[in-house]
């Protein structure tokens, strides 16, 4: 009993320690090995254990395209369990929960994802610019607010989405 358990536990793991997001600004990002962020919470998709069972030696890496918030999960692992009276958790589908409609193409199928990430060069951000808070003269890239007033069109509306699903990994609901 106990030997089928001590197996068991090599096909569990913690999301909190397996989950990791980055940005993605250009195609070759996404192999890259850094930068990569925590994630704060997992329990909305993995349950309050925040735990996922199935695969030994886990990674998982969720890439956003930096200026248009498309999602692409990465799943990487040294074996998925097999003859198990329990099935191997379903990992795209537990976490599309949070995704937009428009987001779930990119969100499995890499090709789909880079090109987003080639799109995204010629994105514009949507309403007024509020002064520029850090422009970083090493790498180029001037970061600021932008804020929209009165109705938002759909297209507006679906980019503010877009960037609401990421937040399920950093707050609490």
């Amino acid at each position: 009993m106990y030997v089928e358990e001590d197996l068991l536990k090599q096909y569990v793991s913690d999301a909190l320690e397996c989950l990791k997001v980055k940005f993605v600004n250009n195609i070759d990002d996404i192999s890259s090995a850094e930068p990569k962020h925590k994630v704060e919470f997992a329990y909305q998709q993995f349950g309050e254990g925040e735990t996922i069972f199935g695969y030994k030696n886990l990674h998982l890496t969720l890439c956003y395209t930096e200026a248009t918030m498309f999602p692409h999960l990465i799943i990487e692992h040294s074996g998925k369990i097999e003859n198990s009276k329990q099935e191997p958790d379903d990992i795209y589908k537990l976490m599309e929960i949070e995704i937009v409609k428009d987001q779930k193409d990119s969100f499995e199928n890499r090709e789909i994802f880079m090109e987003k990430v080639k799109e995204q060069i010629n994105f514009e951000p949507f309403g007024t610019e509020l002064p520029t808070f850090i422009n970083d003269k090493k790498t180029g890239k001037k970061f600021a607010l932008f804020r929209l007033d009165g109705e938002l069109t759909e297209k507006q509306k679906l980019y503010v989405e877009h960037i609401q699903s990421i937040l399920f990994t950093l707050l609490k609901k």
